[in-house]
């Protein structure tokens, strides 16, 4: 019974121990958290969206110049607005106000030419009623007139297309707006591209923006396959353009060239023209005789030779021995005729003499063939006063019983020297032609609207 006892005793006190090893204090408790409370009601919120886009003009506008040629100038800046009819290139003008001039010259000669035609016929018309005139010359009048009216609109519409060239030398924008980069291409033809910018905002710029987002990527990789193929044919195709364009400008060259010496030619002989038409308007042009204005269309062959050949004849009332000048003076005479055409034997050559006076002085001789291209006052008496700087002009018919060749008054040339010589029967008279005769371009044939008186 004892026993029992003590065992049980022993085990209650083992449990005792194992429970009391086993159970442990129970934690302390955590606070309550905090919580943030929002009330939630309904707004209306802009949604933003950003995309990776590229801008591109809405409008563009390439400005070529019309014309060719060197630029000279740039006004405008890149990237900058312009407004319309701003200046964007000068080419420069130096060609087309040249040929500007040149044309307006020719329209002045045109009108000269028409005003000269004009009072040949006034002059013609009333002498054929007297029979002093065929009617051809009339019909010659009245055809010249006319030709002279077609050569002045030929001429206006030259000095309009000369001018439209000139203008077109300043390269002007067409319309407003931003300037992009300038491309000069061969021959110094301007390429200007002229930008509007597309809408900043709105419905058409969201659209814009997205669908540039979206392709972007394509468009790069486009680009980069496509860059080498672009750049190859870029290349051939701008040499093939360079070629074309090379060959062109050599033919515009050689037309501007061919089109400036004609023009050329044309001014100068309209300022002969003019001053023909000065000296038979003015006090000196002898009266009765009225003039054939031509032009020279032959020259001397050779140092000896001395006559030129004139584009009128017979058909104008040119005949023999008819007198020619220009717009300096004496020229020399006609010795052989043809109706559209004649001969003229200058005063330089060995067999001309011409009666003279010396307009100063008074005193009279004879014009000759002098050492080089000069003159000499021949038959003038040792006594005689000549000096140096002299006008001598024609002396003209004194007595009807020996009409003479050549009208009074008509300019000769100035003396270069006088003074006596110890082998000379006369005294020594030098004397400088005013006409240049090496190089005339256009002449006067002075026709006589009278008939000579027949001696009884």
């Amino acid at each position: 019974m004892k026993s029992v006892s003590f065992h049980l005793s022993r085990a209650v006190l083992v449990t005792c121990v194992v429970l009391a090893a086993c159970t442990k204090a129970a934690p302390p408790a955590y606070p309550p958290p905090d919580v943030t409370v929002f009330t939630v009601k309904p707004e209306t919120v802009e949604a933003k969206l950003d995309y990776v886009g590229q801008a591109e003009a809405s409008k563009a506008v390439e400005v070529r110049s019309q014309i060719t040629g060197v630029i000279v100038a740039r006004p405008y800046t890149e990237g900058t607005d312009v407004a319309a009819g701003t200046v964007l290139y000068r080419i420069d003008p130096t060609t087309y106000e040249a040929a500007l001039r040149s044309a307006q010259g020719t329209l002045a000669n045109a009108q000269a030419r028409l005003a000269n035609a004009e009072r040949n016929l006034n002059r013609v018309k009333p002498l054929l009623d007297e029979h002093a005139v065929a009617q051809v010359d009339v019909d010659n009048a009245e055809t010249e007139l006319q030709q002279a009216k077609a050569g002045v609109d030929q001429s206006r519409g030259a000095v309009d297309e000369a001018k439209k060239n000139f203008d077109d030398t300043f390269v002007r924008a067409q319309i407003s707006g931003r300037a992009g980069r300038a491309l000069l291409v061969l021959g110094a033809l301007a390429l200007l591209t002229i930008s509007f910018r597309s809408p900043t905002s709105g419905a058409l710029h969201n659209v814009q923006g997205t669908g540039a987002s979206i392709l972007r990527p394509f468009q790069v990789a486009a680009e980069r396959v496509a860059r080498p193929f672009r750049d190859a044919y870029g290349y051939v195709a701008g040499l093939a353009d360079a070629k074309s364009e090379n060959a062109k400008l050599r033919r515009e060259l050689r037309k501007a060239r061919a089109q400036a010496t004609q023009n050329l030619a044309a001014a100068k002989l309209a300022t002969s023209l003019q001053k023909l038409m000065n000296y038979e308007t003015g006090p000196t042009y002898p009266k009765d005789y009225r003039p054939v204005n031509t032009s020279v269309i032959s020259f001397p062959s050779g140092p000896f030779a001395q006559q030129v050949a004139i584009a009128a004849g017979s058909n104008s009332g040119i005949g023999i021995n008819t007198p020619v000048v220009s717009a300096d003076g004496l020229v020399g005479r006609v010795t052989n005729v043809s109706p559209t055409t004649a001969v003229v034997t200058l005063i330089t050559d060995p067999d001309s003499a011409v009666a003279a006076q010396d307009l100063t002085t008074g005193v009279s001789g004879l014009i000759a063939h002098g050492p080089g291209s000069t003159l000499i006052l021949d038959q003038v008496s040792k006594e005689k006063r000549v000096q140096k700087g002299d006008v001598i002009v024609t002396k003209g018919t004194r007595d009807r019983r020996y009409p003479d060749l050549y009208p009074y008054g008509i300019p000769i040339g100035v003396v270069l020297s006088a003074g006596p010589s110890d082998i000379a029967s006369f005294l020594t008279v030098q004397v400088a032609p005013y006409a240049s005769l090496d190089s005339l371009d256009s002449v006067a044939a002075l026709v006589a609207t009278k008939r000579a008186t027949k001696l009884p």
